[in-house]
């Protein structure tokens, strides 16, 4: 899910100038919140093998009543709960048509290149529009905005902020602000509950090193599976205090392997 494509060609975050620079600020910005984020995504990736879901989701799958968008191919659903709509025209540099072929197109010398080379403004605001599906509330991941569904929206966007909002009812878990996924003890997470609508999450874990998740050997289902409900009237105390973290009929707060030896699996955690 963070791959960097390319042939010969620099690919590196130090190859596009220094920290403090807006290009180089953006890109860590992407890589602190992909990071961040790890919890949410490796619990849709559970949800891709073990329930045939899906990653990148077109909107009709999960918006099929809304007709506007049967046919858009300029925004998706990032598993369950993200919107995001990726800026797809140049903002900041000029954009021009290269005409190659199957021999120009690879070529390392990079033959029939674009000419230009001037000077960006990469700070200076710009604006994108924005459609959010109807049937739904949205939050604005950046600003915690709340705006109804069924409508188009202009967005301001700079270069390190692309335009994603969070479908009401959602849960979305954070972990700790790490450079790879096993750097720190994942025992401190935070969820965010964006209400206005009933809502689940299923929070996924295991051992990280080796193949026993595909043997579903705990409780006949899978590893540390956590599912968090919210309910869209906040004012519900009983359900609103419910973090059913277990994945068995028998209501365990926490399902570990018998012999506990993996270094990964975590037997007390803080959730905020």
């Amino acid at each position: 899910m963070m791959r960097s494509h390319g042939t010969n060609t620099p690919r590196e975050i130090y190859q596009f100038g220094r920290k403090g620079e807006p290009v180089y600020d953006a890109i860590e910005k992407m890589i602190r919140l992909r990071y961040s984020l790890l919890p949410y995504i490796y619990s849709t990736s559970w949800d891709v093998s073990h329930r045939q879901s899906t990653f990148m989701r077109a909107l009709v799958m999960d918006f099929p009543k809304d007709k506007k968008v049967w046919d858009m191919n300029d925004e998706y659903m990032f598993g369950k709960a993200f919107l995001v709509a990726p800026v797809l025209h140049a903002q900041y540099t000029q954009e021009a048509v290269v005409n190659v072929n199957e021999l120009s197109g690879w070529s390392r010398d990079n033959d029939g290149k674009a000419a230009g080379g001037a000077q960006a403004n990469f700070q200076q605001p710009k604006s994108t529009e924005v459609y959010l599906p109807s049937g739904t509330a949205w939050y604005d991941f950046w600003t915690n905005e709340k705006m109804e569904g069924g409508r188009e929206i202009t967005r301001e966007t700079t270069l390190d902020l692309i335009p994603l909002y969070i479908k009401a009812g959602s849960i979305v878990p954070f972990g700790p602000d790490v450079q790879y996924a096993t750097e720190k003890p994942w025992d401190n997470w935070f969820s965010v509950f964006y209400p206005g609508a009933d809502g689940s999450f299923v929070l996924y874990e295991d051992e990280f090193d080796n193949y026993n998740y595909e043997k579903r050997r705990l409780y006949g289902d899978s590893y540390v599976v956590g599912r968090f409900f919210a309910p869209s009237d906040p004012g519900d105390a009983q359900r609103a205090n419910t973090k059913r973290v277990c994945c068995n009929p028998a209501g365990l707060r926490w399902c570990f392997p018998t012999d506990g030896k993996s270094p990964y699996l975590i037997m007390e955690r803080k959730f905020r």
